[in-house]
């Protein structure tokens, strides 16, 4: 499966990186240089401009699912877990809708399990990390 993949940046511009496989997104993160991308942040705060984490994104074709892997102001990582839950309304009426999954604290080494399980589609396991 192939998930779109980009890298937003700490001024809110991102960059498209295309549609990526497991391999390749995992490449991607672990090459990128996220000192520069914290660097680049605090230049900005500096400035008293506004800022958002440096942060790596996958997102499924039809936005169904999405993760978003974030560096935090303190060196820390988090991420974002986005995906479409089904249930039912009364038991009878199918009900589609979608549902966060907020992580801090999550630790680097970890992050390229993290993007596997989330290209083996096995949300339950990221749904259980906490």
């Amino acid at each position: 499966m192939l998930y779109i993949c980009d890298i937003q940046h700490a001024d809110f511009s991102d960059r498209e990186l295309g549609e990526l496989d497991a391999p390749n997104a995992r490449e991607k993160f672990s090459s990128h240089d996220w000192e520069a991308e914290e660097n680049f942040r605090g230049l900005l705060k500096e400035r008293g401009a506004e800022i958002c984490p440096p942060n790596f994104g996958l997102y499924s074709n039809d936005s169904r699912e999405s993760l978003r892997i974030c560096l935090d102001e303190d060196g820390s990582w988090f991420f974002i877990f986005q995906f479409e839950r089904a249930s039912r309304v009364l038991g009878i009426f199918p009900k589609k809708s979608q549902e966060y999954h907020h992580v801090k604290n999550f630790p680097q080494d970890r992050v390229e399990e993290l993007i596997d399980t989330f290209y083996r589609g096995d949300f339950q396991t990221i749904l259980a990390l906490s």
